[in-house]
């Protein structure tokens, strides 16, 4: 799945977009989430992958604050 800002995820689905990569971190940790990113700033995009195991949230990040949500 693919989402950019704005558009809704499933509600069983985190939604990154338009945190830092900080806040990212966090909620992933706090959530037993795995995250993998690219870039540093705000989440301009997820993608997410299913692994053996779990789920995978490739979150890509643009250090523009005027880009986030």
């Amino acid at each position: 799945s693919e989402y950019g800002p704005g558009e809704e995820t499933d509600s069983d689905e985190p939604n990154f977009i338009g945190m830092s990569l900080r806040d990212a971190v966090l909620t992933a940790q706090r959530n037993g989430w795995q995250i993998v990113t690219q870039g540093s700033g705000y989440v301009k995009k997820q993608t997410v992958r299913r692994t053996a195991e779990t789920f995978v949230y490739e979150l890509t990040l643009t250090s523009l604050e005027g880009d986030q949500p």
